[in-house]
C-alpha cells in the first residue's frame, strides 16, 4: 500500500483496514494458512502510520493550536457548503455509509476528524448543517475556559458527559460550537474530546 494513499485515510479506515487484517491472520492461523509477505509488510505499512499519526494528535494537541483549530470549526458556520469546507479542511475524505454523511481526514491534526453532515431540508446537496470535530487527544477544558470567557455553564447530557455552548457569529452567519466533557472523578480535569458545530 502505497505511503501516500495511506497518508490520506482517516484513522477511522486505518484502525478498520488494520482490525480486518489481524482478524483474516487469525483466520489464516486456524486453518494453517501462510500469510504471505505482501500481506504482512502491508500490515506492517498500516501499524506504522497509526503509530506516527498518535505521535503526531500527541504534539499536536497543545494550548498554542486551540485558536486556530477554533476558527477551523467556525469555518463551518461561515462557509456551510461541503466542496468548499472539504478543499479547506480536508487531505481526505470517504462515506461512513449514512446518507448525507462524509467524514474527513483534517489537514489540522489537532482533529483527529471531522464528520460533516448535509442540511436534508435545503436538499442541495452541498449545504453543511452540521459538523463533528473528534480531537486528536483529549485537551483541558479550561483551555477553553481561558479563550473563551463568553463559554456557557455545563450540561449533563445522557451519555453522562458535560456540554459547554458557545455562540458565535460568523459573516452574519449564526452558529454554535458543543464542547463535550468527560471528567475521570470529581479531582481530575474535564477533558474535550469531542467539539460539535451547528449551523442555523
Amino acid at each position: 500500500m502505497q505511503d501516500t494513499a495511506l497518508r490520506s485515510y482517516t484513522t477511522a479506515k486505518l484502525e478498520k483496514l488494520k482490525s480486518d487484517f489481524e482478524y483474516t491472520a487469525q483466520m489464516a492461523a486456524l486453518e494453517r494458512i501462510e500469510v504471505d509477505a505482501a500481506s504482512m509488510q502491508e500490515y506492517s505499512d498500516l501499524s506504522d502510520e497509526l503509530a506516527r499519526r498518535e505521535e503526531v494528535y500527541r504534539e499536536s494537541c497543545v494550548l498554542s493550536r486551540l485558536a486556530p483549530s477554533i476558527a477551523d470549526c467556525l469555518q463551518v458556520v461561515g462557509q456551510r457548503r461541503m466542496p468548499e469546507l472539504v478543499a479547506s479542511l480536508a487531505d481526505g475524505l470517504e462515506s461512513t455509509g449514512a446518507f448525507g454523511e462524509v467524514r474527513l481526514n483534517p489537514k489540522n491534526t489537532f482533529f483527529r476528524e471531522i464528520l460533516l453532515q448535509l442540511d436534508q431540508v435545503q436538499g442541495d446537496g452541498e449545504t453543511v448543517k452540521s459538523a463533528v470535530f473528534v480531537t486528536g487527544q483529549p485537551i483541558p477544558l479550561q483551555w477553553v475556559k481561558d479563550a473563551c470567557g463568553d463559554l456557557s455553564s455545563g450540561v449533563a447530557t445522557e451519555a453522562g458527559q458535560k456540554r459547554y455552548d458557545l455562540l458565535r457569529l460568523v459573516e452574519d452567519r449564526p452558529g454554535r460550537l458543543e464542547f463535550f466533557a468527560d471528567q475521570d472523578n470529581e479531582k481530575a480535569p474535564e477533558m474535550v474530546s469531542k467539539i460539535v458545530c451547528w449551523c442555523w
